[in-house]
Formats: structure tokens, C-alpha cells, sequence
């Protein structure tokens, strides 16, 4: 998959014309509730440079501009789901530490 979303990300940002609307549909229904596909997809480019290069191709068609909105939908959505997501897992991970801690230090001082 990594090879995959290389491959389409660089089509589109070198504005290859032929497959730019193929390439932007491929994306947008590989990354469609794929949060591994995002993820991969996230680590493969900049994303506010690939933000701004799928958001000025808008105007190459109706077909084009559908997938660049429903792309910068589920990217938008899924930055927010991770973002909260990692945040809940370290919240998580802080109250264990914690809880293993006092236990802990509990049966030190028995």
C-alpha cells in the first residue's frame, strides 16, 4: 500500500494530466474509512504542501474538484480522529502509570 499512495501522490503533484482525476479517485476510495491508508498516506507527503496542491486543481473539472473536497474531507476528519485518538491512548497511559504507581509505592511502604 505505502508504494501505492507514493506513486499516486506523486502523479498528482507532478500534475501528470492523464491520471490526475484517476489517480485523485483511487485515493479518495483507498482512504475512505482507512485509517491505515490515511496514516500512510500522512507519513508519505507534507501535508499542508499536498493540501494546497490538490486544493488548486479544483478548477481542472467537476469530476476532479468532487474528489479534491471529498479528499480534503476525509483528511481534515481523519488528522482530527488520530489527533484525539493518540490523545485519549496518552490519557490512558499516563492514569495506568499512575494507578501501577501508587500501587506500587503502596506495597513498598507496607
Amino acid at each position: 500500500m505505502p508504494c501505492l499512495i507514493s506513486t499516486l501522490t506523486s502523479w498528482i503533484v507532478n500534475g501528470e494530466k492523464d491520471v490526475i482525476s484517476l489517480s485523485l479517485g483511487v485515493l479518495v476510495n483507498l482512504c475512505y474509512k482507512n485509517l491505515p491508508a490515511m496514516y500512510t498516506l500522512m507519513r508519505s507527503v507534507d501535508s499542508k504542501e499536498f493540501l494546497r496542491t490538490i486544493l488548486k486543481l479544483q478548477n481542472d473539472g467537476t469530476d476532479t474538484r468532487v474528489q479534491v473536497l471529498v479528499l480534503d474531507i476525509i483528511f481534515r476528519v481523519s488528522v482530527t480522529y488520530m489527533h484525539d485518538k493518540m490523545f485519549f491512548i496518552h490519557a490512558i497511559c499516563v492514569v495506568f502509570i499512575t494507578v501501577k504507581l501508587v500501587v506500587f509505592s503502596d506495597l513498598i511502604f507496607l
